[in-house]
């Protein structure tokens, strides 16, 4: 029985498959699980200069354009 393109490509591919996984499984060995409250890791308060702003926060109405 011949070796075919399509059995190359899939043993390649399952190859490549789990030298990701691979590589993935050790990344997320090496990350905390959690990053702690906001004031441990140097966020500002919410309210100040430069703070993290709510993605679900209203916005202002956009204004109609004038047309020239």
């Amino acid at each position: 029985m011949a070796i075919t393109p399509k059995q190359i490509i899939g043993a390649a591919s399952s190859l490549v498959r789990g030298a990701v996984n691979l590589v993935r499984r050790d990344e997320a060995s090496e990350r905390p699980s959690t990053s702690g409250p906001p004031a441990t890791v140097g966020a500002p308060k919410p309210g100040e200069p430069r703070g993290v702003k709510s993605a679900t926060a209203p916005k202002p109405r956009a204004t109609k354009t004038r047309e020239v």
